[in-house]
């Protein structure tokens, strides 16, 4: 008779040591779905989440309706987690064309490597933003 081999957690990213390392708190709130947006409400603030390059559809749908933990630092979102999500989502989501103006492109070239060894974005999107896309 097999036996069922017990599943480890997802090697991810720790939502307390995230916040702690950016020395922001966890905030709880709720996502919630309006046509294909999704957005996570935070005490009276709706903000949205960028669904496409960075988040998945199908991970943010799981959550909708949900209570999740929030790591947002003013109106931009950082991390989401659910009840028991390994591991959270990771939104820090920042325009290109602000990315652009906002960061010399020397240093933009460290930053989205520093964002890929972390899992953060994948690869492509690190050369399509290095392109300026």
């Amino acid at each position: 008779m097999a036996t069922k081999k017990a599943s480890t957690p997802a090697k991810g990213v720790d939502m307390k040591a995230l916040a702690a390392e950016l020395g922001v708190p966890i905030k709880e709130g709720k996502v919630t779905a309006l046509r294909d947006r999704y957005f996570v409400t935070i005490g009276k603030t709706k903000t949205p989440v960028p669904v496409g390059e960075v988040i998945d559809p199908a991970q943010i749908k799981k959550l909708a309706g949900q209570q999740v933990s929030v790591i947002a630092i003013g109106r931009t979102i950082v991390a989401i987690s659910g009840l028991g999500w390994r591991p959270p989502i990771i939104v820090c989501y920042i325009p290109v064309p602000d990315f652009v103006k906002a960061i010399r492109q020397d240093l933009r070239a460290v930053v989205l490597k520093g964002m890929v060894d972390k899992q953060i974005i994948t690869p492509e999107l690190q050369q399509r933003l290095l392109a300026g896309e």
